[in-house]
Formats: structure tokens, sequence, C-alpha cells
């Protein structure tokens, strides 16, 4: 699989993000950027109303804002980055890691990137793992543009 220089700026900026987080609060909820060749890098985040959403919630509610700004941005690629518990599947084992799923208008840079991590005096971060994408924003805009 190879990946563009969008989408590995993407994962770049959300692993900046996700490091700090848990840097400073040991977790975070899911959050999620677009990029745009007219404006660059976008956040896009979500809130309504609730102190303590379930990250389901976040979820759906970051891929329905994802849907709203992309309308106004024109996004070639997006990711969400999210904590979760990852299985690795040569051990079997469950890590905590920072999962961001990319997806791109161009369909071979669609990808589920993982970095797990040991939380302590520091955080320790092993060895990032990419497998198959499981993010489809753009086929879901486009089924929704044509009907």
């Amino acid at each position: 699989m190879s990946i563009n220089a969008n989408a590995t700026q993407l994962v770049n900026i959300c692993c900046e993000q996700a490091h700090e987080l848990l840097r400073f609060a040991g977790e975070f909820y899911p959050f999620a950027f677009g990029l745009s060749a007219q404006n660059g890098v976008i956040p896009v985040m979500t809130y309504f109303g609730e102190e303590y959403p379930s990250s389901l919630q976040v979820l759906t509610n970051l891929q329905k804002a994802l849907a709203v700004s992309h309308q106004k941005h024109d996004f070639s690629e997006v990711a969400i980055c999210s904590n979760v518990r990852w299985r690795d599947h040569i051990t079997q084992e469950l890590h905590d890691a920072i999962q961001i799923c990319v997806d791109s208008i161009h369909t071979a840079n669609q990808f589920d990137f993982y970095q797990s991590y040991s939380l302590g005096e520091k955080i320790d971060y092993a060895t990032p793992v990419v497998e198959h994408g499981t993010l489809s924003f753009f086929s879901g805009i486009n089924q929704k543009s044509i009907k």
C-alpha cells in the first residue's frame, strides 16, 4: 500500500494532537481533520451538549460534521482519530492504541493506522501498524450525491 503525502500529513497531525492529549489527560475523545487543496488542514469538531458523551456518539457526529465541512472545503482526504483497544493480529494481545482512519478521494489511500502505547511516567509508543481502511467517507458522500 502506498500512502500519499497528503494522507501522511493528516496522520502526522493526528498523532501530534493525540500525543498531546494523552500526555495531559491520559485519554481523549475522537477528533477529525480534513485536508483541502485551497484551505489546507481543517480541524473538524463536534459538540452536542453532553459533558460525557459516548465515543460512538462522538464518532457519529464527527462523520456528519465532516460531511458538512466537506461541502464548504472540498476535502481530498479526511482522518478520524480515536483512542481504542487494539488487538495485535500476531500475538492476539489487546493494547491501548491511537487509531487513525484515513479515507481519500484516491481509493488506494484508504487505511487505518494504529500506534499502541503504554501510559506510565512517560508514554511509550510501539511501532505503528497500517491495516486495510475501514472509513468509507467519500463513497458515502458520492452515493448521497447520486440519490
